[in-house]
């Protein structure tokens, strides 16, 4: 069967498109994007962009991302996903303001949170966290304001 998942990462070679992905892309059901920034690859785009062109609104969309950016390229990824039906962010933040910036080089506190909020209004239904952080007030407080569910699994919920 030609259903499955398409794992992306990074281009194998500049024909991985055409020859990977395009001959399954159709009947493919989900989509897991992954490493680093998977919003900031060419591939992602592509993929992203044939689905959108080609009204493939069914699909289910995973990212692991860090959540420092939702344009590339000019495109605004918040405008392309508002079409699909089945998106998961998989956020890895690692702390909070001046934590967050340190350890995650190029991350700012208040860009990171903002983006976040942009998926809440997006339609974000619930924050899935492991918890135990020092912080986890604020990220409760701001669930409680978007009126979302939290859970706290106590476990790391996915690897990047």
């Amino acid at each position: 069967s030609k259903q499955g998942t398409i794992t992306s990462f990074v281009y194998a070679r500049p024909d991985f498109f055409e020859k990977d992905v395009l001959p399954y892309i159709d009947d493919c059901r989900q989509f897991y994007f992954a490493g680093g920034e998977p919003l900031i690859h060419q591939e992602h785009y592509d993929i992203l962009n044939y689905l959108d062109e080609n009204k493939l609104y069914d699909k289910f969309i995973t990212y692991s991302t860090n959540m420092t950016l939702l344009k590339w390229k000019k495109v605004n990824f918040l405008e392309k996903w508002k079409n699909f039906k089945q998106l998961q962010f998989m956020c890895s933040i690692d702390g909070h303001r001046e934590m967050l910036e340190y350890i995650r080089d190029k991350s700012k506190h208040d860009v990171v949170f903002s983006n976040l909020e942009k998926l809440i209004k997006l339609g974000a239904k619930s924050i899935i966290q492991p918890g135990g952080s020092v912080r986890d007030q604020e990220v409760i407080d701001a669930a409680d304001k978007a009126g979302i569910s939290m859970i706290f699994t106590g476990i790391r919920n996915f690897k990047h």
